[in-house]
């Protein structure tokens, strides 16, 4: 299944208020009496799908494209897309005349130009069009065999990949002169980078020494911090030994307390029991 168009929504193009055609897969014919805007629609068409030539158009401005050429009224075009796959794509272009700016939706979001674009060239199976004005074909009568294979070459999308392929050509030898010169630039850098390595090298080796030296004073300080950071721990140590035998003699004196406490409360119970002895005698 290729892509296509199934369904056209315009409003406010050229001669068209506000118009709805479906379309379906495979070949669609378009007929009526000349003036009856055939051509409208192809061109309602090609300005859904981006097309900012105003030759496209037939038209001098875009204000030409404006249904009586009304400038309150905005011009939006809707193409419905089925995919390869079947999934429904809605690209929606509109003018606003009186701004003199287009805007551009895909499913109902506001996107930019180039995003419509790439969604429309992404969908599955590569979606281009070709548009051949009326008379283009042939327009004078002694067209040669050459411009009848242009014309088809332009009606089935190929002159694209002739383009394409220039481009790319022209792309590639842009990219060999690019090569070149940066496999000479990569000659010379090396050749001073080789140059700063053996001076660094020489320089290296006469700081080495010095280096050592600090290095081997440091190593000494660190071990002098070593050796205090242990003594340190272990003072540290001996004062929480010194801390839990003072909890453990102050659990001791509280104890003692207790029972001196439980002491003096029996003797004051023999004192009272005495006492009341002596009353009764």
């Amino acid at each position: 299944m290729k892509a296509y168009i199934k369904e056209l929504r315009v409003h406010n193009f050229k001669t068209y208020r506000s118009t709805r055609i479906k379309f379906s897969d495979g070949i669609n014919v378009i007929i009526g009496r000349n003036g009856s805007g055939k051509s409208n629609i192809l061109e309602a068409i090609a300005f859904g799908l981006g097309e900012r030539s105003l030759k496209g158009f037939r038209a001098n401005s875009f204000l030409d494209i404006v249904y009586n050429r009304r400038k309150d009224l905005q011009v939006s075009v809707t193409l419905v897309i089925i995919d390869e796959n079947g999934d429904e794509h809605i690209f929606k272009r509109v003018f606003n005349p009186q701004k003199n700016i287009h805007k551009y939706y895909y499913n109902n979001k506001l996107v930019s130009r180039t995003s419509y674009l790439a969604k429309l060239a992404s969908i599955g199976g590569g979606f281009h069009y070709v548009i051949i004005q009326q008379g283009g074909i042939l327009s004078q009568a002694n067209i040669t065999a050459k411009d009848i294979k242009n014309v088809i070459n332009e009606a089935f999308g190929l002159t694209q990949y002739d383009e394409k392929k220039k481009e790319a050509e022209q792309h590639l030898r842009e990219a060999e002169t690019k090569l070149s010169f940066y496999i000479e630039k990569q000659s010379i850098l090396r050749s001073n980078l080789m140059k700063l390595l053996h001076q660094y090298l020489n320089y290296e080796r006469k700081k080495n020494l010095t280096l050592l030296d600090n290095l081997y004073e440091a190593y000494m300080n660190i071990l002098e911090c070593n050796r205090l950071s242990n003594e340190l721990k272990n003072i540290d140590l001996r004062i929480k030994e010194y801390e839990a035998k003072e909890k453990q003699l102050k659990e001791e004196l509280d104890k003692i307390d207790n029972d001196i406490s439980v002491v003096k409360m029996q003797i004051k119970r023999l004192e009272d029991s005495i006492d009341v002895s002596n009353m009764n005698n």
